[in-house]
């Protein structure tokens, strides 16, 4: 079923539309590309590089990369993902180990979002303009712009988010084996890029048996359908859990890096979530009344997805099994789901209320605008500033040819790839990794007893003045543990440390 009237905004308006869009889009494209060439990979960036190779961050220098095998038990080890994009990045990487392109792996899943986001507008409306706007609903959410070159798994994640909504509106339309099977598959892959992404998945899934139970003539066609759309789902579900949750964090316990309601409630009323509330209320105000408004029947899935994804997400966060916060990095699909369903549904409003397109396109443009602003602060979608990381360091800064170079188990994944894969093959600095030390840290996620080993593994880290037998420390993380007086840091960065001995000795020089 779709919402459909005829609008004829003529050729001449037509032309301009495109015109003025096609400019907004390119300069968007622009403006996150930049982060394309971004060349730093800061810490969970070079772990996931590293996982893609069928390795780990603390395997030796040089070490020969694995298979698929490979990257599947490093991932269980060293990630908390399912490990669907680290699979991906390990056939991608085959190609090219540049980071340009390595970051166009996530950057190409933002992208197919904006084509899912046209495709969700023109099954609700049947035309053009809006698909087209539509494709703007992306870019509304500086921290999907900021995540959408992140060498990990966030922007499968979203484009999973997008596609579920797609494919409600998709099964809305028309039920059949074929497409309940087919759009099983679809979320079953993306159900591997996080855990978020699988409760997404069983958030939608529920609407999908909704409409089973419908739109089925008998209690048997309810039942086959249902097997076709869920049991491809079940398998992989148990599969995760059984072959990866179980040994990376099988009670699910709460990291405590992460927001968590169950910790501090009051996350729910912070200021800048209120508006996020305020749609999240008024989404579950239309999902409810959606059954008595025929109007409003065939935008159902997405108040029903903006209002279910926010309430599953809080109980669960209560419980302490998910972190909540709609601007955060860890629950990107919240936001994204809140979002695109609140555009979606203003879109379809719009069409079929208003006759004149121009204030139809202003008010959404301006909506646009609104949720762009609300979402995160704008330097959010600036990755890193130049000579504020390691790489930039190195290539500003003259190196003495014997010297000696420390680096924490932060910044050592990346130094790795930056001498192996990256720039630094070709640099003419000391001999790596002769003259290099790099930190070991150890896996993430738990082990028996629920705990973490990261903690134990901080209480061995040295402290910065018991390292003075090196000339740089690569270090953003010993520096919390006190005790660096005898150090500095080198201009212009914040976390390459220089020994102000040899500084000292230079200036007399």
């Amino acid at each position: 079923m779709s919402i459909s009237y005829k609008t004829d905004i003529g050729s001449t308006r037509y032309i301009w539309l495109i015109a003025t869009m096609g400019i907004l889009l390119i300069s968007l494209l622009v403006y996150a590309g930049l982060n394309i060439v971004q060349p730093y990979l800061w810490y969970d960036e070079a772990v996931q590089f590293w996982i893609g190779k069928g390795l780990n961050p603390d395997s030796p220098s040089f070490s020969t990369p694995g298979n698929f095998a490979d990257v599947f038990e490093n991932n269980r080890y060293y990630n908390l993902d399912p490990g669907g994009f680290s699979l991906l990045l390990h056939a991608w990487s085959a190609i090219s180990n540049q980071v340009v392109w390595l970051r166009l792996l996530p950057f190409l899943f933002f992208i197919a979002s904006v084509a899912v986001a046209m495709y969700s507008a023109w099954i609700l409306t049947g035309q053009r303009h809006w698909a087209f706007l539509a494709g703007f609903i992306p870019f509304l959410i500086a921290n999907w712009i900021h995540m959408s070159v992140e060498l990990r798994a966030y922007s499968m994640e979203g484009l999973g988010t997008m596609l579920c909504i797609a494919g409600l509106l998709h099964l809305q339309q028309a039920l059949n084996m074929k497409r309940l099977l087919a759009w099983s598959l679809v979320f079953c892959f993306f159900m591997s890029s996080r855990y978020t992404e699988v409760i997404m998945v069983a958030i939608t899934s529920v609407y999908v048996l909704y409409l089973i139970y419908r739109h089925t003539a008998n209690i048997k066609q309810v039942v086959v359908y249902s097997l076709v759309y869920a049991l491809p789902l079940c398998l992989t579900v148990a599969g995760i859990y059984v072959w990866v949750m179980q040994i990376q964090n099988a009670d699910m316990n709460a990291l405590h890096y992460l927001p968590y309601l169950s910790r501090n409630i009051s996350l729910l009323w912070k200021p800048n979530v209120m508006l996020f509330n305020v749609f999240y209320l008024l989404n579950s105000v239309c999902f409810l009344v959606s059954f008595k408004v025929t109007a409003l029947k065939p935008l159902r899935p997405l108040f029903f997805l903006a209002s279910a994804s926010n309430t599953v997400l809080i109980l669960l966060s209560l419980a302490g099994f998910h972190p909540w916060g709609p601007f955060s990095y860890r629950c990107l699909s919240l936001l994204i789901m809140q979002v695109a369903c609140s555009c979606l549904a203003l879109i379809a409003w719009l069409n079929s209320s208003w006759s004149q397109w121009q204030l139809r396109i202003t008010v959404f443009m301006l909506f646009l605008m609104l949720g762009f602003s609300l979402s995160k602060h704008p330097k959010a979608i600036r990755r890193f500033k130049d000579k504020q990381n390691v790489y930039y360091a190195f290539q500003h800064q003259v190196v003495p040819a014997n010297f000696k170079l420390y680096a924490d188990y932060f910044e050592a994944p990346y130094i790795k790839y930056l001498f192996e894969y990256g720039d630094g093959k070709t640099w003419a600095t000391p001999q790596y990794p002769d003259q290099f030390r790099l930190a070991v840290c150890t896996r993430h996620g738990f082990t028996q007893g629920n705990q973490s080993p990261y903690f134990n593994y901080l209480k061995t880290q040295p402290v910065m003045n018991d390292l003075l037998e090196y000339d740089w420390l690569l270090t953003p993380q010993l520096f919390q543990k006190g005790q660096h007086d005898a150090w500095e840091l080198l201009s212009g960065s914040s976390s390459v440390w220089v020994k102000k001995l040899n500084k000292e000795t230079d200036d007399e020089q």
